[in-house]
């Protein structure tokens, strides 16, 4: 898609997953599953881009983040981040969608991160926005809600 990083500006809830409560730096487009996975992979490139796989983020913990993986090379605890859970979400969206070769042992960690972490309002708001573009859900985010009346999309 042309214009994400123009999209991930208008995404709502914290717009850093960066425990600063100001930005401190300016926000760019951060990849939940690094780009250079995808390409060793042997993915499209336009893959990695995939809204959501994007999140907006301080330049400054991007810069430090690089190409790690979250669940393998790092983890947020609730007092760092609110994006715990939504991070976990994407990553299995990712994984499940684009077949990627991640561990099992991070995989599962995914898992536990998306049961203990319940979706918070910014997330289910973040992916109707990109349902609305894409046609295209995260399934992990919905699971949480299947039972709830009214939930879902026209």
């Amino acid at each position: 898609m042309h214009g994400y990083k123009n999209f991930i500006r208008f995404l709502p809830g914290p717009q850093s997953y960066c425990k600063c409560t100001s930005l401190c730096s300016q926000v760019t487009v951060e990849h939940v599953i690094p780009k250079s996975l995808i390409k060793s992979s042997g993915l499209a490139k336009g893959c990695a881009n995939d809204l959501h796989n994007l999140y907006p983020c301080c330049s400054k913990l991007n810069g430090d983040k690089g190409s790690l993986i979250f669940g393998k090379d790092f983890v947020f605890n609730n007092d760092y981040s609110n994006h715990t859970g939504a991070l976990a979400r994407a990553s299995l969206y990712m994984y499940d969608k684009y077949e990627l070769p991640i561990d099992k042992k991070t995989v599962a960690l995914w898992r536990v991160l998306d049961k203990v972490y319940v979706p918070k309002e910014f997330e289910i708001i973040r992916n109707n926005m990109i349902y609305d573009i894409t046609k295209n859900d995260n399934n992990y985010l919905i699971n949480h809600f299947i039972e709830e009346e009214g939930y879902g999309h026209d």
